[in-house]
């Protein structure tokens, strides 16, 4: 039909595979088809493409499960991403005039090395169509982002103030660690990625390269960030 149309078909056709509900098949007669209207009023539209794509392998069968659903989005979207970029922006705030932190040096270390790895893994996932794989390598990052925060305990050394420049290094590989999840979540849920890049100051990203904003660095010192709020609202039980 595309060749008698002038079109060229394409390289490669991918097909989902079948969605069950709560482990059956979904009927009329067991009244629980899984209307997608009702699913995207209800949660909207990126917790349904997050559910879909980190928890369903391209390609193979998957379930819905509801408690599963809320849990994943709470705990990976509102508590692992959102809440790193909350507290680590609140902190940045109070400790130094509402703007990122500036730095004497930005030396390799343990958490840029992370990052180009999840970046590396990130990006042979996507191009493998493995997207399942590609969304569980942000979260492992940003679940490392969060062990690394809680390890160095700024809040502790900024009590002396002899520690005033290794808090601000530490704010800062935060903060741009959480740049470059925003920055790699965009393909999938692209709202949710101008949401955390928004809060941290960045301007006119549509406008931006996307692979080379993956560069470590690139969030500037002394950047204005605005005021936290949560960048996704928990789900409830039901």
């Amino acid at each position: 039909m595309l060749i008698s149309a002038g079109m060229k078909p394409p390289k490669k056709i991918l097909g989902h595979g079948f969605l069950t509900r709560e482990g059956q098949k979904m009927g009329k007669s067991l009244g629980n088809v899984l209307d997608p209207e009702i699913l995207l009023n209800k949660y909207g539209e990126e917790s349904v493409r997050w559910y879909l794509l980190k928890d369903i392998s391209l390609g193979s069968d998957g379930d819905f499960q509801d408690r599963r659903f809320v849990d994943i989005i709470n705990n990976d979207l509102a508590n692992t991403i959102g809440n790193l970029l909350n507290r680590t922006t609140s902190m940045s705030r109070k400790w130094f005039n509402n703007q990122t932190p500036s730095i004497s040096e930005k030396n390799n270390n343990e958490i840029i090395t992370l990052a180009n790895n999840s970046i590396k893994n990130y990006l042979n996932y996507f191009d493998n169509y493995k997207i399942d794989k590609a969304s569980n390598e942000i979260l492992n990052f940003a679940t490392n982002v969060n062990l690394y925060l809680n390890k160095k305990e700024p809040w502790s050394l900024i009590k002396d103030d002899n520690n005033i420049n290794e808090v601000k290094l530490i704010i800062y590989n935060v903060l741009e660690a959480t740049r470059i999840i925003g920055t790699l979540i965009k393909p999938i849920l692209p709202e949710f990625s101008n949401k955390i890049l928004n809060q941290l100051g960045e301007n006119d990203i549509a406008n931006k390269d996307w692979e080379e904003s993956l560069k470590w660095g690139l969030l500037p010192e002394s950047n204005k960030l605005q005021k936290p709020i949560p960048i996704i609202n928990k789900l409830d039980y039901e």
